[in-house]
């Protein structure tokens, strides 16, 4: 106890014990993760994205992921996993096998040492036998969609440089995510300089769209118009209506005909575009929302603006059927007799 309180208040040199405990639990991690099957190999990559997270002081990660032990454990491990990834093996990496702590990486040694003597067969067996986890399609599988969604977490906290890269994890692993792609999307979008990252945006929510067979994501429809609107292109003006258009109707579609609560924003696009007469109203049942959004579809022409209103609004309206009239009996009346006094 009394070497910790002192160690918070600075005497590091007299109770240096840090970088040991920590290379021991190192160790001890590899064993047991290698003994459920996963792959050791990997524990670069995740010192990596500690790494990145750590830059960003709002991930609050404590000591854990403080960027100076995050830069010397990588210094250390940089040289071991690159070898041991690329033959199994960490040759020249067992010298100073006394396990002398007071020399320079002595204790790194060992560890190499225990790759090398003790886990690279087991490891070896494991891989030609098909049996590390990592390398299961269930379980590539279920680290796309948690790199997704930890992606669209961090987008949401406004940690861009996180959910950038967990977003294009997850692409890489699962290519057929329209998810994925439309917050990949979107954290392109909200972090772009320059024309050229605009475009790689433009890219991956376009490819959301593409990806989305069943058509039930309405929102890459609404930000590929926005982007579109940015460029100020009067080509593009039909092809940002019928986004627009699009997007409302697949929302209504998911929403039980109930309308976007941006949907004073789609009418202002709208009138950027020159598109006066759009209207949309609630669809009392989603099967009878519109399949063709009413509105003048704008012309390419030298200015947006130039489109001419020809066609009126339809609401949409549910019909309830009037009950059919049951029909009269028909045959001869009966008569009443009086009765006898």
């Amino acid at each position: 106890i009394s070497a910790s309180i002192l160690k918070l208040y600075g005497f590091n040199d007299a109770f240096s014990w840090e970088d040991f405990q920590e290379d021991e639990s190192d160790a001890a991690a590899m064993k047991y993760m290698l003994a459920r099957n996963y792959d050791v190999r990997e524990i670069e990559k995740l010192y990596q994205r500690m790494r990145t997270i750590a830059a960003d002081p709002r991930s609050q990660t404590g000591f854990i992921a403080d960027p100076e032990r995050i830069k010397s454990r990588l210094d250390k491990y940089g040289s071991i996993w690159r070898d041991f990834s690329r033959d199994g093996t960490i040759t020249g990496a067992t010298t100073n096998t006394s396990g002398d702590r007071t020399n320079t990486g002595g204790s790194m040694r060992g560890i190499a040492r225990m790759l090398n003597e003790q886990l690279a067969p087991e490891i070896k067996a494991k891989l030609e036998n098909g049996e590390m986890i990592a390398s299961s399609a269930e379980f590539q599988s279920t680290m796309a969609l948690i790199k997704r969604d930890n992606g669209i977490r961090a987008f949401q906290f406004d940690l861009f440089e996180m959910a950038r890269a967990n977003l294009a994890d997850s692409i890489g692993i699962r290519s057929n995510d329209p998810v994925a792609y439309y917050y990949y999307g979107k954290v392109l979008k909200q972090t772009a300089k320059n024309s050229s990252e605009l475009s790689k945006a433009l890219a991956n929510l376009t490819q959301a769209i593409a990806m989305d067979k069943r058509q039930t994501i309405a929102e890459p429809y609404l930000f590929r118009a926005m982007l579109r609107l940015a460029d100020r292109n009067p080509t593009e003006a039909p092809l940002i209506f019928d986004d627009l258009k699009t997007y409302v109707a697949i929302y209504q579609r998911e929403n039980g005909g109930g309308l976007p609560p941006n949907m004073e924003f789609v009418y202002d696009f709208m009138q950027d575009l020159g598109v006066l007469d759009y209207r949309i109203t609630p669809s009392a049942n989603t099967a009878n929302a519109p399949q063709s959004i009413p509105g003048t579809r704008p012309t390419s022409t030298s200015s947006v603006a130039e489109t001419t209103s020809v066609q009126k609004n339809v609401v949409v309206t549910t019909t309830i059927p009037t009950p059919t009239p049951v029909p009269a009996k028909t045959g001869p009346k009966k008569t009443r007799q009086p009765k006898k006094p």
